[in-house]
């Protein structure tokens, strides 16, 4: 990919864009690691959450909770709602609205607080960078713009470090 990508670069560009294809690949790689490590917060808490309350698929709703994680603000909702509703059929309403009650603090200290600080440091981005990008790619694009922003805002501030801060690249010898 690497070989294909450069020869529509100029060959005076190739040190460049290997190292700007080095640090987005590395940003991608953080962002996806970080947002697992969101998910699997938030799936483990949903999932002693859900067996303390004694509501059944407590694990499989965890791992749904895990890869929810993945889709901002709608794999939340989708996977509260699921929740709230095996709990409505097997434990009756007052543990069905404990469940959304948990579901949302659950999603809001992870939203607010462990998402920014975890992404934040897998992307190398400030926390209130990370919530600033989340906030106007929802609003820009919905749920797709709230999906990219923050991988996008990571990139764009690693180009932006690469040429702000150049570094020494090393050239192959032959190309």
């Amino acid at each position: 990919i690497t070989a294909s990508f450069l020869r529509l670069v100029p060959a005076r560009r190739h040190a460049d864009a290997r190292e700007l294809g080095r640090r987005t690949w590395m940003t991608m790689s953080g962002y996806i690691r970080g947002t697992a490590v969101n998910g699997l917060v938030n799936g483990a808490l949903m999932t002693v959450d859900l067996l303390i309350l004694g509501v059944p698929l407590a694990v499989p709703i965890g791992v749904l909770t895990f890869f929810g994680g993945f889709f901002p603000i709608v794999g939340a909702i989708a996977v509260g709602v699921l929740a709230a509703l095996v709990a409505l059929v097997a434990k009756g309403p007052v543990v069905a609205l404990v469940v959304v009650g948990l579901t949302i603090v659950i999603h809001n200290v992870e939203g607010y607080l462990v998402g920014p600080l975890v992404l934040g440091r897998a992307v190398k981005l400030h926390p209130v960078a990370v919530l600033l990008a989340l906030a106007v790619g929802g609003v820009v694009g919905g749920i797709v713009g709230a999906f990219v922003a923050v991988p996008t805002a990571a990139v764009v501030a690693s180009v932006f470090d690469y040429y702000r801060v150049p570094v020494e690249v090393d050239e192959p010898a032959s190309e």
